[in-house]
């Protein structure tokens, strides 16, 4: 049943009495590779300035394919638990389809109508994110028998989780190879109010992409280390010199899972090793 937006009052309430649920059963964890970073606790890897600068005449945004700037991006406040980001990308994946699957996240409103559109609210704080964090945390087997969660752990964790609340999830991979994905089936997914994930053993983030007179600074970092992310959109930029189109670049919009709860881009084609990606269905 599609949910109706409440007031911000029930938000209050859901500050001042939400409560940390019960843990959920673990599954079993199996082979690697696992993704750990956090921001803030362990797992994060050091991350290398990859910052670029495009000398160019001009740019030019060829697509950008996204309906809510304000997607989920919640962060992890509980310092019990490390290398989160798999349920932080879980997390942020429940917050995105709350919206429409009632009571996905109890106890909790994940946005508000915002005229003809819809804002999501991205308090990651608020104890009915916290809850669903651990009860990810745990579902997804996250730290047995290693850091971080494997990706059958992720996909068998988020399932659980989402049927344990009376909804179905379905996974459909849109990985391509290990630096770029599918980019025509991201695109009717995203016009279609669903979101990607994105596993990664190397990958970039982007902070910024600013245009000076004869270039275009792109602020970026790389790691090397497992990750996962949720996706909900992407932009290509082409740019060009002397009237040639020389270079054209696809970013990935992403929800880090960082503990800051920040919201960044990622550079395809570059310092990437995809594992996996999928757009994910809950409903």
């Amino acid at each position: 049943m599609k949910k109706i937006c409440k007031t911000l009052s029930i938000i209050l309430v859901a500050v001042m009495f939400g409560a940390f649920a019960m843990p959920m059963t673990a599954v079993t964890a199996d082979a690697t590779p696992r993704f750990s970073a956090d921001q803030t606790f362990n797992g994060t890897g050091t991350p290398t300035d990859a910052t670029e600068y495009i000398y160019c005449d001009s740019s030019v945004v060829v697509e950008d394919v996204i309906r809510y700037a304000t997607a989920p991006s919640y962060g992890n406040s509980n310092n019990s638990i490390s290398n989160a980001c798999s349920p932080m990308a879980g997390a942020n994946i429940c917050g995105f389809y709350d919206r429409w699957s009632d009571n996905l996240i109890p106890n909790y409103t994940t946005g508000m109508a915002n005229g003809s559109s819809f804002m999501y609210i991205s308090m990651g704080s608020l104890p009915p994110i916290q809850t669903l964090v651990v009860d990810l945390y745990n579902a997804m087997g996250t730290n047995v028998g290693g850091g971080g969660t494997t990706q059958s752990g992720f996909e068998n964790g988020l399932a659980s989780y989402a049927s344990s609340k009376g909804y179905g999830t379905s996974f459909q991979s849109i990985k391509t190879s290990s630096t770029t994905v599918d980019l025509n089936a991201l695109r009717t997914a995203i016009y279609n109010d669903k979101v990607a994930v994105i596993s990664l053993t190397n990958y970039n983030l982007v902070y910024s992409i600013t245009n000076y007179d004869g270039y275009v600074e792109v602020t970026k970092d790389n790691y090397s280390v497992g990750h996962m992310m949720m996706v909900y959109g992407y932009k290509t930029i082409a740019y060009y010199s002397g009237g040639n189109n020389f270079r054209t670049d696809t970013y990935l919009y992403v929800s880090t899972g960082y503990n800051s709860g920040m919201r960044a881009q990622v550079l395809l084609g570059s310092n990437l090793n995809i594992i996996e990606s999928d757009i994910v269905y809950i409903g």
